[in-house]
């Protein structure tokens, strides 16, 4: 009984001490996606970046109140509302850089993370390609050694919002 319970300690302290070092080695959450649309490039561009329509291709998205929006577009911020299972979650955009038909970068701000969404715009042969590019901060250590093993599970949420986007975009 005492070998169990020994062999069983060292397994949780093994399982404890892996948790604890990925927070460490993995300090944030980097990923890729990507996406083609059938459509020109200037179309999809401003198609993705009309505030109104977002909630037609993420339906998380519960409200987007703009709170300072400025002539060329960098630097404004808008409080966003996403339910997510269940649970009502404000952040904070901002859009830090933003070139028509090229790129445009936006940065969230919310309680338990800090995440940059790079989004490249190309278009090939009548065909709109979105790469995106993300980084996810975790706030606090316990968190960071949480988000270390969700790599996979933030890239299928950011996956299935390009694919609901093209969607949207071509279903028009």
């Amino acid at each position: 009984m005492k070998r169990i319970l020994k062999s069983v300690l060292g397994v949780v302290w093994l399982l404890l001490t892996i948790f604890l070092l990925a927070g460490l080695l993995f300090p944030q959450v980097e990923y890729d996606t990507q996406t083609s649309i059938n459509l020109p490039l200037s179309e999809t561009f401003t198609l993705f970046n009309d505030t109104e329509k977002i909630k037609e291709w993420i339906p998380e998205i519960q409200s987007i109140t703009p709170i300072k929006e400025t002539s060329g577009i960098v630097g404004s911020q808008y409080k966003m509302v996403i339910q997510n299972e269940g649970t009502a979650i404000e952040m904070l955009e901002t859009v830090s850089y933003y070139q028509v038909d090229k790129k445009v970068v936006l940065e969230f701000d919310a309680d338990m993370m800090s995440k940059t969404d790079q989004y490249t715009f190309a278009e090939k042969d009548g065909t709109s390609i979105i790469s995106h590019q993300s980084t996810v901060q975790a706030k606090g250590y316990i968190n960071r050694c949480f988000f270390a093993f969700l790599k996979g599970s933030f890239r299928k949420i950011d996956q299935v919002g390009l694919d609901n986007f093209k969607k949207y975009a071509e279903g028009l």
